[in-house]
């Protein structure tokens, strides 16, 4: 009886450890697979960026000048708009989709992401691009803003552990020269921004903050230091300026989102 339930033991125990390497290792080729998908959309934008340095001269030369509604600065040169597009339409294609409508880059080692939108709702809260089911998600455009060019607008993504979507902003101490600029490579030219606050902030209070119009910007501003542990603040609330949130996404019963605020420099269009 004793042999028998060794051996019973022994079988469970190898059954179990098989599901057990299994699960690992569907977890290590789609990690695998997330990175190099990361990678070859990077690279899209690397390649692009060498051509860009070529004409370059010619992207400082009869530009002029207009404001945005909030008197910001912008930059009018048909290369820029054409270098931006060319990135989306080459992400798209290479991606065959045409949901990817911004690409957000803080640079090398930080976050270098596609962008979806979906008006309607988070359908790429845990979707990918292509509209399957993917833990992971896609950063997406919050649905109450209309496009990336909005005043106030809102990014979700999922601060995944191996650093991928926002996960770069789960542990900003350590990742902070990796987050301070960002460029926005859009339909309408490329919007420059700099990092001015990284918090982290209680869930609750941050799903009331309608931080894609004025009056929910000024209430996150005056109410942040008491839901939250602010990380950094370099700036106060400009209301003549235009601003980008990226938010990290409600997991795991985590009851805090970590939140980047990013002012618009200029926007090369």
């Amino acid at each position: 009886m004793q042999k028998k339930f060794s051996l019973g033991a022994i079988f469970v125990f190898i059954a179990i450890s098989i599901y057990s390497f299994n699960l690992f290792w569907q977890a290590h080729l789609k990690s695998k697979s997330d990175f190099e998908f990361r990678q070859a959309n990077a690279k899209i934008v690397d390649n692009s960026t060498i051509i860009s340095q070529v004409i370059g001269s010619d992207l400082l030369t009869n530009q002029r000048f207009s404001h945005s509604a909030h008197g910001v600065k912008t930059t009018k040169h048909d290369c820029t708009i054409k270098y931006s597009r060319k990135i989306l339409k080459e992400l798209n294609r290479k991606n065959q989709t045409d949901q990817i409508i911004a690409f957000l880059d803080t640079g090398k080692n930080g976050i270098r992401e596609i962008v979806a939108h979906d008006p309607q709702g988070n359908y790429y809260d845990r979707r990918n691009i292509h509209g399957q089911v993917d833990q992971a998600g896609t950063i997406f455009l919050f649905a109450a803003n209309k496009s990336p060019l909005d005043p106030y607008t809102t990014y979700f993504g999922h601060n995944m552990q191996d650093g991928s979507k926002f996960g770069k902003l789960e542990n900003y101490p350590k990742n902070r020269s990796d987050l301070q600029l960002a460029d926005l490579y859009t339909e309408e030219g490329i919007l420059k921004y700099k990092l001015i606050l990284c918090a982290k902030v209680d869930s609750k209070w941050y799903s009331e903050i309608s931080t894609w119009n004025i009056q929910g910007t000024q209430r996150f501003f005056t109410e942040l230091g008491q839901n939250s542990e602010i990380y950094e603040r370099k700036e106060s609330l400009d209301p003549k300026a235009n601003y980008m949130f990226l938010s990290t996404c409600y997991q795991n019963g985590e009851h805090y989102k970590v939140v980047a605020v990013y002012k618009l420099l200029r926007a090369d269009q």
